[in-house]
């Protein structure tokens, strides 16, 4: 035991200057865009504009080919016949198809990759302020079982227990102490962790935390939110393009009552084609059948969730009313303050985890809702 205090109290040496305190934090879209993730992802976006116009370029370029071999075929210069114009029509369709396709999938990843950071900025706030309150009921404990062990002293002094009881208590004010500053160390890591994520130059900055209200909004039923993420998410967006686009192409092969079919050359592009079709659809019979279990999976997640805040919040309502029960009876005399201590301490704790649920409890539902809309994948 001793070896453990000592250890601990070194590294707690390390890490126990001091600690500035700053305004109150809430997870907000407006911290969001403090982070590397978030800046990243407005890099991406400028990018998607460079590659609009290098798309727009290749097929400007296409196009100008087409025409020109149209003209100079017109004049008798050269043979512009099908199996020429053919791959040239349907390098074009593909130039055109994926410009359009590429920028609406870019979009919304954009707008995906900021969810993201939320639910991630999310799962760090809930993580800081568990080790930030785990550390506070370590610190009112260890005071509790210091305060004990004066106590134990005292009687050990009048001969009312033994010394082993004295021991017992000593080690338990001993443990106490090193559970605090193994607290510290996690707090301090978290808030090391947490600065670092939204570009926070002091590392050691406090903060006061805003608890949230679980949000317990009325759910539709669970194929409402399959069809929304089958209409809206951006693998589906991403898979239905391609897919409409193969077709596409197929579709041109297949024109003017089959007469690039009777080439042999094009009859191989397009069986290669039909081949890119079974592909695509394949993709897309995948994808949704991929989003539609993951959307009944965390649906039922968020309802598992809704109903563990609701049974905890019964359970502290429960535990707040004994305590004020306890408080008159110790104001009594009919209990002790170190009882009447011990369990405010266990209900503290049971706060804690009780304003940690709702957190996640929120998050859960964040997550489901962004799932069943554009994304990010629950």
């Amino acid at each position: 035991m001793k070896n453990k205090v000592i250890a601990v109290a070194m590294v707690g040496i390390l890490v126990s200057g001091g600690l500035s305190s700053a305004a109150t934090l809430s997870p907000t879209f407006n911290l969001v865009r403090r982070t590397t993730g978030y800046q990243t992802s407005e890099m991406v976006k400028e990018q998607v504009g460079f590659n609009t116009i290098e798309a727009k370029l290749t097929a400007n370029s296409i196009q100008s080919q087409i025409d020109n071999l149209e003209e100079l075929d017109d004049k008798g210069f050269v043979r512009f016949g099908m199996e020429q114009e053919v791959p040239l029509r349907i390098s074009l369709m593909s130039a055109a198809g994926n410009l359009n396709h590429s920028v609406k999938v870019m979009d919304l990843t954009h707008q995906n990759t900021t969810y993201s950071v939320y639910l991630g900025l999310r799962d760090l706030y809930m993580g800081l302020y568990r080790s930030h309150e785990d550390y506070q009921i370590k610190m009112e404990t260890e005071a509790f079982k210091k305060d004990l062990y004066e106590l134990e002293m005292e009687k050990f002094r009048l001969g009312r227990i033994s010394e082993v009881e004295l021991m017992l208590s000593e080690a338990e004010m001993e443990e106490a102490g090193v559970d605090r500053l193994e607290a510290l160390n996690q707090y301090r890591t978290m808030l090391e962790t947490f600065n670092q994520f939204i570009h926070n130059d002091n590392l050691y900055e406090e903060y006061t935390y805003a608890l949230e209200e679980p949000q317990l909004m009325d759910l539709q039923g669970v194929d409402f939110y399959v069809a929304r993420a089958l209409a809206n998410r951006v693998e589906m967006v991403d898979v239905v393009g391609k897919a409409e686009l193969e077709n596409e192409k197929k579709v041109y092969y297949e024109s003017e009552d089959g007469r690039f079919l009777r080439s042999e050359l094009i009859t191989e592009d397009y069986e290669d084609q039909l081949d890119e079709v079974f592909k695509a659809m394949v993709a897309l019979e995948e994808t949704e059948e991929a989003i539609t279990l993951e959307i009944m999976r965390a649906y039922d997640e968020v309802l598992i969730a809704r109903g563990n805040v609701l049974t905890l919040k019964e359970t502290l309502d429960e535990q707040t009313q004994r305590l004020e029960n306890l408080s008159l009876q110790k104001d009594l005399g009919y209990v002790t303050e170190s009882t009447y201590r011990e369990v405010a301490l266990s209900i503290d704790n049971l706060r804690m985890n009780y304003n940690l649920a709702v957190m996640s409890y929120n998050t859960t539902l964040y997550r489901f809702l962004f799932a069943s809309n554009t994304g990010p994948a629950y």
